[in-house]
């Protein structure tokens, strides 16, 4: 549930921020990709700044979703993003950990 949160939160802010999604489909994000328990993926800055977020999410019956999501400097969700990331420096990866249900 948190991981549908997440894209209506960051897609809602489309209109001409650059917004751009890949289904990963055929690939699949090792569980040691995610360092932290409570992680729903990763986070890396290009050297552009973009941030590049790679998610999965799972439930309990077994549906399984993946995600590569691009998010270049000037995107309307780019700074709310970066907070909660704690900050992402250039060429640095992170867990991402899980948006707060609402």
């Amino acid at each position: 549930m948190i991981f549908f949160g997440l894209f209506s939160l960051l897609a809602c802010g489309r209109g001409g921020g650059g917004f751009e999604a890949e289904g990963t489909v055929g690939r699949t994000v090792a569980p040691s990709d995610l360092k932290e328990e409570n992680s729903i993926g990763s986070a890396r800055m290009e050297q552009d700044g973009t941030i590049v977020l790679r998610l999965r999410a799972e439930s309990s019956d077994e549906a399984i979703g993946d995600a590569l999501l691009r998010f270049p400097p000037g995107h309307p969700k780019y700074e709310q993003l970066l907070k909660h990331l704690g900050g992402l420096e250039k060429g640095q990866n992170k867990s991402v950990p899980p948006w707060p249900e609402k």
